[in-house]
C-alpha cells in the first residue's frame, strides 16, 4: 500500500525528507495496482480460489499432512511424522519432486515443515487446478 499527502508537495525546493518521502514513479504504479485490484474485483476472485485450493488439499488422505492453513493465496500446507513432530525432509522432499514436475513450491516454518503457496493473484484457473493436481498427487503419495 502506497500513501502521500498532498501537503508535501509545499516543500521548499531542495528540501529533502529522507526515503520515506513519496517516489512519483513508484506513487503511480501503487495507485495503478490498486486501480487493478478494484477493478478486476481480485480481492473477491482470490478469496474465492484461496477457498477452493484449501478445499482440495483438504481431500489429501495422508497422515504427514497435519495441517493446511491460509487466508486468500497465502497458504500453508504443514507435514508431520509420526502424526505430530515437524517432518522437514518430508517438506524437502515435496519441493523437489515438485520442481521435477514443473511447480515452484517454497518452504516455510519454524522448523522448515510447511509448504507455503502464493500464487500470482491474477493466475489463470486452469493453471491453479493443474498445480493442485500436481500438487495432490505428491502429498499422496508421501
Amino acid at each position: 500500500m502506497v500513501a502521500y499527502r498532498q501537503d508535501y508537495d509545499k516543500l521548499p525546493i531542495g528540501f529533502h525528507l529522507g526515503t520515506y518521502r513519496g517516489n512519483p514513479l513508484g506513487l503511480a504504479a501503487g495507485l495503478a495496482a490498486l486501480e487493478f485490484i478494484e477493478k478486476y474485483n481480485i480481492l473477491s476472485r482470490v478469496q474465492r480460489l484461496g477457498n477452493k485450493i484449501v478445499k482440495e488439499l483438504s481431500t489429501v488422505n495422508n497422515s504427514h499432512v497435519g495441517d493446511i492453513r491460509g487466508l486468500g493465496f497465502m497458504i500453508g500446507i504443514e507435514l508431520v511424522k509420526d502424526g505430530k513432530n515437524p517432518w522437514s525432509e518430508g517438506t524437502k522432499k515435496v519441493i523437489e519432486e515438485a520442481l521435477k514436475r514443473g511447480l515452484l513450491v517454497y518452504k516455510a516454518g519454524r522448523w522448515d515443515n510447511v509448504i507455503r503457496l502464493m500464487p500470482p493473484l491474477t493466475i489463470p484457473e486452469v493453471l491453479l487446478d493443474r498445480a493442485l493436481t500436481i500438487l495432490n498427487d505428491i502429498l499422496n503419495s508421501l
